[in-house]
């Protein structure tokens, strides 16, 4: 196999993606993806962290890291991370999620179909192994021509260099964590994040796996005057920094170990650093402690077509796995909605799997999926969305008022409330340890 110059492609059908099954094929496609966005630092050791994170999993098969070859040549790959995804409220749904990671092209091959061809494979592969989505973050204005679309934005909180060396230190300590470490670990994530859509399944021995092999850098905890964890802080190495890609924190005391922690070692890496910037969900418990305490910036950063984006993959999966966080919503809904029914609901996914039709049932006892639609069926009120609108209302990225204003959507005025119900709003966050 080589990645040398070749002539320019003519159209895709001049390659074929497949999955990388050799390991070094899948060296070359890491090294690959860690140059192109990461900084070039230890390349060699990153790239094999990067093998050892995808590839010491319990759940990994090689044809879940797939690549673009012309003959045997090596044109660009993507890796596929095959997770549960949690709907709230408190994970009631779980979600087979199609998670793509590090979609790269070589910079000869670039602009000539590649990546075209590795996001079709990509919806292909979930559809085939019926995952109800694909998410995954993305670069602005391409993914979208795929059918994904917006779902959560890019929240962090900045704190300045200043304020924090203006407190007194914390009574609490920080230490590096430990494998022993794992199950508090856990449980932190789950009281802080586990509640959220974007949250993603996780139990003890992937807590391990990541504490070994996510990054070079070992999380760290703050411990109380008993020696009682805390909080926890999860860092990264940028060229010229420590980047936190995931805080949680009880207590005040415990925010402001890990600021202070955060802050000293940056200094110590680069004197010049002058805030510390932690990315935490709006509504969570760390950004209140924070918020209560310290003047803290916040900065929501609303790229359209770019960021964290998801697209329907099999429909039949998708509802079905939605039934018992939209029977939680219904049970909870507001007591002067009385409704009961049946609810035809149309998702549109022009272009790859049409159109699909689903009946509900609803009553006082929840929600029910009575059978799947044919165009001809028959429901007291129906609902029609394109597959975009759909994953927006899933993820609570946008009212149910809004998407019945939008061009080609069919929500009657009288069902907005029921669907209002299904649906809730401003919930999501992927917290940064379930990134891929």
């Amino acid at each position: 196999m080589r990645a040398s110059m070749q002539p320019k492609l003519t159209a895709s059908p001049d390659f074929t993606v497949r999955p990388m099954t050799e390991r070094d094929e899948r060296r070359i496609y890491r090294r690959l993806a860690h140059i192109t966005f990461n900084h070039p630092a230890n390349i060699e050791a990153a790239t094999e962290r990067r093998m050892d994170f995808a590839e010491q999993q319990a759940a990994f098969r090689p044809e879940l890291t797939r690549g673009a070859f012309l003959g045997n040549t090596f044109l660009g790959g993507y890796n596929i991370a095959e997770r549960k995804l949690c709907i709230s409220p408190s994970c009631s749904s779980r979600l087979l999620t199609t998670c793509i990671g590090a979609v790269v092209t070589l910079p000869e091959y670039r602009q000539q179909g590649v990546a075209v061809a590795m996001l079709h494979d990509a919806i292909a592969f979930a559809q085939t192994h019926k995952h109800a989505l694909l998410l995954l973050h993305g670069i602005p204005d391409f993914y979208h021509r795929f059918g994904f679309v917006d779902v959560l934005e890019d929240i962090e909180h900045t704190v300045s260099r200043q304020l924090i060396e203006a407190q007194p230190a914390s009574p609490y300590t920080v230490r590096e964590a430990t494998l022993d470490d794992a199950p508090v670990l856990l449980d932190m994530y789950q009281r802080h994040y586990g509640s959220y859509t974007g949250s993603f399944e996780r139990d003890e021995t992937y807590q391990k796996h990541h504490l070994r092999y996510r990054s070079s850098v070992t999380p760290v905890l703050a411990l109380d005057t008993h020696n009682t964890p805390q909080g926890y802080m999860l860092l990264f190495r940028r060229e010229n920094d420590y980047d936190a890609y995931e805080v949680a924190a009880n207590d005040w005391s415990a925010t402001l170990a890990l600021l202070q922690h955060h802050l000293n070692i940056n200094i110590q890496l680069n004197n010049d650093y002058n805030e510390t910037s932690w990315p935490l969900p709006l509504d969570s418990h760390t950004f209140y402690v924070l918020a209560d305490n310290i003047h803290t910036v916040t900065h929501i950063s609303h790229k359209p077509n770019a960021g964290w984006m998801a697209r329907v993959g099999n429909v039949s999966t998708l509802i079905e796995a939605m039934i018992p966080a939209w029977k939680t919503h219904w049970l909870h809904r507001p007591h002067a909605l009385e409704w009961s029914g049946t609810l035809g609901i149309s998702i549109d996914d022009t272009g790859y799997s049409g159109i699909s039709h689903f009946l509900l049932g609803l009553d006082a006892t929840g929600v029910y999926l009575l059978d799947q639609m044919t165009s001809t069926t028959h429901a007291a009120h129906t609902v029609r969305v394109s597959q975009q609108i759909f994953m927006q209302l899933l993820f609570g990225h946008r009212p149910v008022s809004w998407a019945a204003r939008q061009i080609g959507q069919h929500i009657p005025e009288n069902i907005q409330p029921v669907l209002d119900a299904l649906f809730s709003t401003g919930n999501g966050f992927i917290p940064g340890s379930d990134a891929f």
